[in-house]
């Protein structure tokens, strides 16, 4: 019950999308994998460096909760430190 609780919780973490994104859902990659609508942008910058942006229906507070972990966890790692995330780190979570 309370690692429900904390999903719950990083369900209203998940920030609103940049600007220059908002009018753009074509960049965004739809998660297939997820109950909910789940969808990410990543951009690597000149020095390797990854962003990802996430954005999840409020509908599905529990799938909603995922994507900011997952945005925080790669979020400004360099590309060869994402590239060595487990596979499975989805499910593991």
């Amino acid at each position: 019950m309370i690692a429900f609780l904390l999903l719950l919780g990083f369900s209203n973490e998940l920030p609103e999308l940049p600007e220059h994104y908002e009018n753009h859902p074509d960049l965004f990659e739809r998660v297939e994998e997820c109950q909910g609508a789940v969808f990410i942008f990543v951009e690597v910058d000149d020095d390797n460096v990854v962003y990802l942006d996430t954005t999840a229906s409020s509908q599905t507070p529990s799938t909603r909760g995922f994507a900011p972990i997952l945005a925080q966890g790669v979020d400004g790692l360099s590309a060869g430190q994402v590239l060595t995330v487990p596979d499975d780190y989805p499910q593991e979570l």
